[in-house]
């Protein structure tokens, strides 16, 4: 099953790519890379780093129990991990290094994980209607949007309930007694349990206030990036690109990184890129020097934070994946 998984994300990407450059003038690809300003693509990077950082300190406060610096080095750690292990499998090593590091059970350390992904979720779903404010999406770009939202949003609200109780499991701890043993009934109530610790674990109305804040100023580091780039290829100048523009693809590099993929959303954020770029009124061409030079430069940031990370963390980590949860 797994591997049929990662056989359907390698066409996902393949089938990306390939729409993303069946179109393009090679010759204008090359001119478009010369005209890049390499110091401004250069700083943009400094949106990157100001995200990942933003990032790994919303985590550090979901977990409580940690420095902002060791959530730091674990969290980029887990992101160059996930360039090269498939469906995401860095953030289970992540899960497994934090666990190893406070000697604490692994569930409520995977519910910050899932907590995080359904408020960026959330938040993406603003952006989208931003979007569709501003620019005439595609009806498949819409509705995937909106299944995102409305499935997060619901899932969300699912575990809130399980966690204080309004909605009980009781009903299905029955149902699977019949089936499996009451050693391992219990064992599945403890994961449980200790997976419920970890969703919406904060403890009092400001800790989640900085959390809004954390997250909005996460996202604004990346479209600081996304802005900047532009710049650099000068398309606030030709093309007149903005903010909204820049918001735009926020969004739909985001559903990008939602979509089944090979490891470093190859070919997925090429396209969304290429889409959001056509819909601003770039020429395919420019559209997909933008998106190559994104994606390459994103992902070596990630490796080069990854390699601090596991310089930190080198002492505690086995990549051994025989080791791995």
């Amino acid at each position: 099953m797994k591997f049929l998984k990662i056989f359907f994300g390698i066409i996902v990407s393949v089938v990306c790519l390939y729409l993303s450059v069946c179109h393009i003038d090679f010759f204008a690809l090359r001119e478009s890379f010369n005209r890049i300003n390499i110091f401004l693509m250069l700083f943009s990077s400094a949106g990157v780093f100001i995200s990942q950082w933003i990032r790994s300190m919303r985590w550090a406060r979901l977990l409580k129990s940690v420095t902002n610096l060791k959530s730091f080095q674990i969290y980029a750690v887990g992101n160059m991990a996930n360039l090269i292990i498939p469906l995401r499998g860095g953030d289970i090593l992540r899960v497994w290094m934090m666990a190893r590091h406070l000697s604490e059970n692994k569930s409520p350390i995977l519910a910050t994980l899932v907590t995080e992904r359904l408020i960026d979720l959330i938040f993406f779903g603003f952006l989208l209607g931003i979007s569709l404010l501003l620019y005439p999406l595609p009806q498949w770009i819409t509705m995937s949007g909106i299944m995102l939202v409305v499935g997060s949003v619901s899932l969300g609200a699912l575990l809130v309930f399980l966690k204080i109780k309004v909605i009980s499991l009781n009903a299905l701890w029955k149902i699977l007694g019949i089936i499996l043993s009451v050693r391992t009934i219990i064992r599945l109530q403890g994961i449980v349990a200790g997976f419920l610790e970890g969703v919406a674990p904060l403890s009092n109305a400001r800790e989640y206030v900085i959390f809004l804040i954390e997250t909005i100023l996460m996202w604004v580091g990346q479209g600081v990036f996304i802005y900047l780039l532009f710049y650099s290829f000068g398309f606030t100048e030709t093309y007149h690109l903005g903010i909204n523009a820049a918001l735009l693809l926020l969004a739909l590099t985001t559903v990008a990184i939602t979509l089944p993929s090979s490891p470093g959303h190859v070919g997925t954020l090429h396209l969304m890129c290429v889409i959001s770029l056509e819909i601003c009124g770039l020429p395919t061409t420019e559209a997909f020097s933008y998106a190559v030079v994104f994606h390459a430069l994103f992902n070596v940031i990630l490796i080069i934070l990854g390699i601090y990370g596991f310089m930190g963390e080198r002492g505690n980590v086995n990549f051994r994946l025989k080791t791995l949860p």
